[in-house]
């Protein structure tokens, strides 16, 4: 868990964040901003129609905005070198392939009605029920590939395929949750973050029914509706 002053040295002020998106065209419709790595909501001005994309300050920053722009600029060649986020492929192979996967964030979003699946609250997190660790395990043996440190250590023609896959596999494993925040972290301090699977996500919902985290639902104000 993040501590507080880690949070306080990494974080910006919202205004400096929403400023910073409506210089790249883009409206930032997340009402609050906590930490870096928080998911922020937005839509972009010339996309409109595409609905609200989520990245994340550190993302952001780093060059990783509207997908559908990204995709304008350089078509469907813009994969490893030449795709416009690729910042000297400093991110992992995981943060990389997630700027990839926006129509499957969408989906969820929708299906959901953008409130929590478990409270109908918001400052959501889109859950995968099959961990995005696996999926990537999956693809990289499938394509007998090993796992890099860097995504520049792939070449273009790796990172093409591994990224046809990924949203290959993300169609057939079927669409995320959506989870007030709270909820996801709770999750995940039970659950750990890597090979998280639908099962796990059954079991919890059982959890919660049981009374098991009624403290925990009263402190955050939260209810559950299910």
């Amino acid at each position: 868990m993040k501590t507080e002053k880690y949070r306080k040295i990494f974080s910006k002020e919202y205004k400096e964040i929403f400023d910073s998106f409506k210089l790249r065209g883009c409206t930032l419709i997340s009402p609050t901003y906590v930490y870096c790595e928080d998911d922020l909501e937005f839509i972009c001005n010339k996309h409109i129609e595409k609905g609200i994309q989520i990245t994340s300050w550190t993302q952001f920053n780093r060059g990783f905005g509207c997908n559908y722009c990204s995709y304008e600029l350089k078509g469907e060649n813009m994969r490893g070198s030449n795709h416009p986020n690729w910042n000297g492929g400093s991110s992992s192979l995981n943060q990389y392939l997630r700027n990839f996967i926006g129509d499957w964030k969408q989906n969820t979003l929708k299906l959901y009605k953008y409130k929590c699946c478990l409270t109908n609250g918001l400052d959501l997190k889109i859950h995968h029920l099959y961990g995005m660790n696996i999926i990537i395990k999956e693809t990289l043996n499938e394509l007998k590939l090993d796992l890099k440190e860097s995504v520049n250590l792939y070449s273009d023609e790796d990172l093409s395929q591994i990224v046809l896959l990924i949203i290959q596999k993300h169609e057939f494993y079927g669409l995320g949750v959506l989870l007030n925040s709270k909820i996801h972290r709770l999750f995940h301090s039970l659950y750990l973050n890597k090979d998280n699977t639908p099962e796990q996500f059954e079991e919890f919902k059982i959890r919660l029914k049981l009374g098991e985290f009624d403290d925990f639902l009263k402190e955050n104000n939260l209810c559950l509706v299910i």
